[in-house]
């Protein structure tokens, strides 16, 4: 097939969906399906990620209100020969210009439109320029409007259906998860990640990755951890990654007293991340407004187990207590979960195992099967019908 992808976010940004597009991109790609990507032009980083995609860049400017963003010009040339490229299927990842643009070619052309709804936007009100209350109404009258436009709707998880059932989305949806390239994760002794920062073997170490943003919830993880250390004083809590509300978390470390037992590391490659991540003894996710939580699925492949609240995908991945312990919103419930796992070692090695296995179980390969499958059915092509794995 040849497959159209439309993102307002691609590399050399950073982030879940630009995770999720790659991991899917690539898979597509072994299989034989040609890709064509479009998606901002940033700055003078414009090379493929592999000779055989077909990248098609935007003009595009930083977001007012969040650099980090992108506002796309979705009018370039390119568009005039858009019909040799005979997209067999579009797939839009979010609903912002290129999505849009991407809704507008699947009518003119009459090629099946599949959305898949990464983000609960609803989440990030915050950061658009309409008062809160007024800018989640907006986004669920959007988010209704333009899946119904759609034909396919892909979730990363149960919940997201569920969410996006409330909103009187009736395109049908498919819960297909963002797999993980499971063969590539080891185990790390954790000798490197010690060595650096100067700790002890008597240090156990808790992990967090994600974007220092007031959606992940990381005040609750600050506040956790001072309980933790209360239960544990021998731990450290490793904070990757970057986001506005830096500056905020380092100054809450202090007003805690927390200083030089919370470690904030910034921004790191993938493959530092994941080096991190299997050299931890727990990862601690706290976020609440996750579509599904790659870096959770990550360190579970890693081999390290984790506590995280039950909320949006999360619940899926760490479903029954399997790789970790999922617990409600509360420090104190938090808190104890990690002393558990970190005072019993026969339990840290069981739920080390779980891990390993349930990580195994959004591999890459199965997910991008079930993905094809969903551009098939839109197609009209008669396919077996498959329950999720979920």
């Amino acid at each position: 097939m040849n497959i159209g992808l439309f993102s307002d976010t691609y590399l050399p940004q950073i982030n879940g969906v630009v995770t999720s597009l790659e991991i899917f991109r690539k898979e597509l790609e072994k299989k034989g399906h040609k890709i064509y990507i479009f998606c901002p032009r940033i700055g003078s980083m414009n090379n493929l990620p592999v000779s055989s995609t077909y990248l098609k860049r935007f003009i595009s400017i930083p977001y007012f209100l969040q650099r980090e963003y992108r506002i796309v010009f979705p009018l370039s040339s390119k568009l005039l020969h858009f019909s040799k490229y005979n997209l067999d299927v579009i797939h839009s990842h979010d609903f912002f210009p290129l999505g849009i643009l991407a809704w507008i070619l699947s009518k003119k052309f009459n090629i099946p439109h599949v959305h898949t709804y990464h983000t609960l936007w609803t989440e990030y009100a915050h950061y658009s320029f309409l008062p809160r209350g007024m800018g989640s109404g907006f986004l669920k009258w959007w988010s209704k409007i333009f899946c119904n436009s759609c034909d396919l709707i892909i979730s990363p998880s149960s919940l997201i259906k569920n969410v996006l059932e409330s909103y009187d989305v009736k395109t049908k949806i498919e819960i297909i998860p963002t797999g993980i390239d499971y063969e590539s994760f080891t185990k790390s002794n954790g000798k490197k990640v010690r060595e650096e920062l100067h700790l002890s073997q008597k240090i156990r170490i808790l992990s967090f990755a994600g974007r220092l943003g007031k959606e992940k919830n990381i005040y609750f993880l600050l506040r956790a951890f001072k309980l933790i250390q209360d239960k544990y004083p021998l731990s450290i809590l490793l904070i990757i990654g970057d986001g506005p509300e830096k500056k905020s978390l380092i100054h809450f470390t202090q007003s805690l007293k927390l200083k030089g037992k919370i470690l904030f590391l910034g921004y790191k490659k993938r493959n530092e991340v994941l080096s991190i991540l299997s050299q931890s003894d727990l990862f601690v996710f706290p976020s609440k407004t996750e579509t599904q939580g790659l870096s959770l699925l990550e360190a579970l492949a890693c081999g390290t187990p984790a506590v995280a609240i039950k909320a949006m995908g999360v619940a899926d991945i760490l479903k029954d207590d399997v790789g970790g312990y999922l617990v409600n919103d509360n420090e104190k419930e938090f808190a104890d979960k990690v002393d558990t796992i970190l005072k019993d070692n026969m339990l840290h090695k069981k739920k080390v195992e779980e891990a390993v296995k349930r990580a195994e179980e959004f591999s890459s390969s199965r997910m991008t099967e079930k993905l094809v499958k969903s551009y098939e059915s839109v197609l009209n092509i008669p396919v077996i019908q498959q329950g999720s794995i979920i």
